[in-house]
This record gives C-alpha cells, structure tokens and sequence, in this order.
C-alpha cells in the first residue's frame, strides 16, 4: 500500500545580491509505503519526477532526498532504500551518451529518479520529497 500524503507549500520573500525581490516557494511531499502482506518485499520501485523548467526565470532546486544532491546522484543503501536517477526511456536518443547510471544528474535524467525499497512484512517506510522553486516578484507559475 502507498500512500501520497497532500503535497505542502511554504512560500517566502528573497533578495538577490543584486538587489532584485524573488520568491522561494518549498515543496514537500511524503510517501508511506506499507507492506500489508506477509511476506517480503525484496525490491519497490517508488518511481518520482521533479519539474523542470521551461522558463529561464524560473529556477527548481532538489533539497530532499539528500544522496540525490551529491556529485554522483546516486547514495549507498540506507535502512534499506536506495535513490538514484533514472535515465528516460522517451530521450534514449540522447541518453545513449550516457555510459552509466552514476552519470546521471537532474538534467540528463529529466528530474526522473527513483527510491528503490526492500519493505518487511507488516513494516512501513516513509520516503520523502521536497524541492525549492525560486521565481522572480510577478512570475506565476505551476506544476503540471
């Protein structure tokens, strides 16, 4: 059983050094995921996508899961979950130049990653998202 909890939002003012006003808006979704049977889960695949912006103004920053922040966009297993980018199938094209997963960063990956989860009968897991979008004062914009 997976569950999305509501996704939240905490906007706030920002000054750049420049002087200009922007706005940093926080994104935070958790997941749950419960193994209801009672048997082993050996290998979930919690399959998620950050936006990517079409506009140059707009700027979208990954804050959570951490490993994925890393130089290498992949972590070691912890508590049984592994995170890494994942390369997308529809770009292949482009992906082939891409010799191995531990290339990947959030461009070449399109903002496509996944939480691969070892779940024990009866046990729960709870992963969690949370990214930044900074925009300038008067830019609308949303997630599609």
């Amino acid at each position: 059983r997976v569950i999305y909890h509501p996704l939240t939002k905490k906007a706030k003012p920002m000054w750049s050094l420049l002087g200009s006003k922007t706005y940093s808006t926080i994104l935070d979704q958790n997941i749950i995921v419960k193994n209801t049977r009672s048997s082993r889960i050996p290998r979930l695949r919690i399959l998620e996508q950050i936006p990517i912006p079409r506009h140059f103004d707009l700027k979208v920053n990954l804050l959570e899961p951490r490993k994925l922040t890393a130089a290498h966009g992949r972590g070691p297993p912890h508590d049984n979950v592994e995170v890494r980018w994942v390369k997308p199938e529809e770009t292949e094209d482009e992906a082939d130049n891409i010799s191995s997963i531990d290339e990947l960063n959030v461009e070449s990956a399109r903002g496509l990653f996944e939480w691969v989860c070892e779940v024990n009968p009866g046990k729960s897991l709870n992963v969690k998202l949370r990214w930044e979008v900074v925009a300038p004062t008067g830019v609308e914009w949303e997630i599609l």
